[in-house]
């Protein structure tokens, strides 16, 4: 029997769990068994582990992933590479599924003689290339149209920021101005997803943020509706380009400095500067960190993450290699195909370059996403929903009963 190795690299996503269902299933199907390779790179190193996995051992409705994961970088370990081509190998693996984010990817190269076809993964969605420049967007012609685990966390955005399930509510009912954290190192695509939640301000990494702009736009919706919603990318900027909060002590394998806090430094602004102005404190960051990204799969994401597991292993049955399975759109449906690796652009270090934002997505002078952008999302997360708003109440003075 021939075998298809497999591993999941990186953060994980809901997405992962499904892929590799699919993976189990297409090669059940063709007669291959699966290896699954624990804890990412760090598998496929002397001291790794690996196990035989079956598709009736996959729960595709179960978040994160059975096969575990790391942030392991082989080129930080010596040999890395080396050991982990012998290891393959050893393994008689006949074709190889690493599934991750541009980190993971990026060492698919290095592996000297080993056949793969790799498969996206990661909530931030800035792996593939967007849409030729044009007045006119051509979704057909995005490739990897998203990344498995951005839909499910960006619904999740949309679901957190609204009035029906999300922080809206809180906002109303305490006239806050509340600034929800969304991850994005350096591409806004799942702050923009706000926008389904009717959030009132979005900041992306794409367009640096001028504070004295956003406290104007604050003080006139707040004295209007008494509550604002800003959500904000993690890897929000400022004029000088650099990135509003990180911490400088703490840095992955791959040289990520770890971020997160971006909505507290922004909030701890607002109160400073508008606090008298609009005679309230109640400026409030809301950051969800792991929320999201972990958790059971929307069903977009579940049936397209199974139907890419699945193509990978038929390229592998067909004798590719050097490919990436990803999702094209064709009219309103997305569909499962594949593209060579080198498609995508690398820096010069051989890792990928991060897709940003399609700038024709989003209104920097509003902060807000728009109709491009909302078709954008439509095959993810439907039709834009309408607002919900509490009833207007016509208030009295008591005094002037």
């Amino acid at each position: 029997m021939k075998r298809i190795g497999v591993l999941t690299g990186g953060g994980d996503t809901s997405a992962l769990n499904p892929t590799i269902k699919g993976i189990c299933l297409k090669a059940e199907e063709l007669d291959y068994e699966v290896i699954g390779f624990i804890r990412g790179w760090a598998g496929v190193l002397d001291s790794g582990e690996y196990a035989v996995i079956k598709s009736d051992m996959i729960d595709p409705d179960l978040g994160g992933t059975i096969l575990k994961t790391s942030r392991t970088k082989l080129g930080k370990i010596e040999g890395g590479y080396e050991q982990a081509v012998k290891n393959i190998q050893r393994l008689d693996i006949d074709g190889f599924i690493p599934i991750g984010g541009d980190d993971t990817l990026s060492v698919v190269g290095q592996l000297q003689g080993v056949r793969s076809v790799a498969i996206t993964k990661t909530i931030d969605n800035d792996v593939g290339t967007n849409a030729p420049d044009g007045d006119v967007v051509n979704y057909e012609e995005i490739i990897n149209y998203y990344t498995p685990g951005f839909a499910t966390a960006a619904a999740r955005v949309a679901e957190f920021t609204s009035m029906a399930r999300g922080v809206r509510t809180t906002a109303y009912s305490h006239d806050r101005i509340i600034i929800l954290e969304a991850m994005g190192m350096s591409a806004g695509w799942l702050g923009l997803a706000a926008a389904y939640g009717h959030a009132d301000f979005i900041i992306v990494p794409e367009y640096a943020l001028v504070m004295d702009e956003l406290e104007q736009k604050v003080l006139e919706r707040y004295e209007q509706n008494k509550e604002v919603i800003i959500a904000m990318s993690e890897g929000a900027v400022g004029p000088d380009g650099k990135i509003l909060h990180e911490d400088e002590a703490n840095v992955d394998a791959f040289g990520h400095k770890k971020l997160g806090g971006v909505a507290e430094f922004v909030a701890q602004h607002l109160k400073d500067a508008l606090a008298e102005k609009l005679q309230t404190r109640n400026f409030n960051a809301v950051i969800p960190s792991y929320l999201w990204r972990c958790g059971a799969p929307s069903a977009v994401d579940r049936d397209n993450a199974i139907a890419l597991g699945k193509k990978a292993v038929e390229d592998l049955d067909q004798g590719a290699g050097g490919r990436m399975a990803c999702l094209v759109r064709k009219g309103d449906d997305l569909v499962a195909t594949s593209v060579a690796f080198d498609t995508l652009p690398r820096k010069e270090n051989g890792s990928l370059v991060p897709r940003k934002m399609d700038a024709r997505f989003f209104d920097p002078e509003k902060m807000c996403i728009t109709d491009a952008g909302v078709k954008y999302f439509e095959p993810i997360l439907g039709p834009m929903p309408e607002a919900r708003r509490p009833a207007k109440l016509d208030t009295k003075k008591i005094t002037d009963a």
